[in-house]
């Protein structure tokens, strides 16, 4: 039986997610560049993209205004939340 931390666990989690289905995509802060204080988002900034991984700001007041057009979206007249290819 192998041993796995829960850090890794979200992250493999959150990655296998992501590659079975490309509308989803996270935001966080710090969570792109900085990879997360725990590491949880570590390296993927640098697979998935820019798109699919955002950083936002320290404030909760831009992190709401950021996804409250995200559920159910699929057209491209918001190209900051669409995260298809």
């Amino acid at each position: 039986m192998s041993i796995m931390t829960y850090r890794q666990a979200l992250h493999d989690t959150l990655r296998a997610e992501m590659l079975r289905d490309d509308t989803v995509f996270l935001m966080g802060e710090e969570i792109g560049v900085f990879e997360g204080s725990y590491k949880i988002t570590a390296g993927l900034l640098k697979e998935f993209g820019e798109k699919r991984v955002r950083d936002t700001p320290i404030a909760e007041e831009g992190f709401a205004g950021a996804a409250r057009p995200a559920p159910g979206r699929r057209d491209d007249d918001d190209q900051l939340l669409d995260a298809r290819p």
